[in-house]
């Protein structure tokens, strides 16, 4: 099972999610956002923790890319189609498509947060790229595994003990929860 954690805004939270033995996390780029991490601070960070764990630059629009963040991340997620990223995109949708990504990430509360369902056959895309985020958290990740059985879990607010901020016990169990889902 692959689990992404996504929000992280310090070097002590992203060591807690390498530690917790997550598969990736996510810098989010998006300036609006709780969770925005200046590029700057993301690098650092991700110079620390390069090749014990998958990094995604978290973007909104297609605006927000900026081509550095290709040369310390291994994703770009986006909730609109970048061109020629198709090998290192994750897309968000909300619906069936045709686009070419190597991750779809399909978040049952629409950015709310709050977990409600997602559909049965995921829209026809290939199990084995989706990922499902939106409401999860420690206490309903296995649930949600052994319903799905998607290819990977995404957190972000489900393991925070105030807005922004990460818990690492949070993280820990999330993590664990998630991969003995299907022990």
């Amino acid at each position: 099972m692959f689990v992404k954690v996504c929000g992280v805004r310090d070097l002590q939270t992203a060591l807690s999610v390498v530690e917790a033995g997550a598969d990736a996390l996510g810098f989010v780029f998006h300036k609006r956002s709780p969770r925005y991490v200046k590029p700057k601070v993301a690098i650092k960070i991700a110079e620390k923790i390069k090749g014990k764990i998958e990094v995604f630059a978290v973007i909104r629009f297609k605006a927000e890319f900026e081509p550095s963040f290709l040369s310390f991340c291994d994703y770009v997620q986006c909730y609109e189609y970048l061109e020629g990223l198709e090998k290192r995109l994750v897309l968000g949708v909300s619906g069936p498509t045709s686009l070419e990504a190597a991750y779809y990430i399909l978040d049952s509360s629409h950015g709310r947060g709050r977990f409600t369902k997602y559909p049965e056959d995921f829209w026809g895309l290939p199990k084995e790229r989706v990922i499902l985020s939106g409401g999860l958290n420690p206490d309903n990740v296995a649930q949600v595994v052994r319903r799905y059985r998607p290819f990977g879990v995404d957190v972000s607010s489900g393991v925070e003990n105030a807005l922004g901020v990460k818990d690492p016990e949070l993280i820990f169990r999330f993590v664990k929860n998630a991969k003995e889902a299907l022990r």
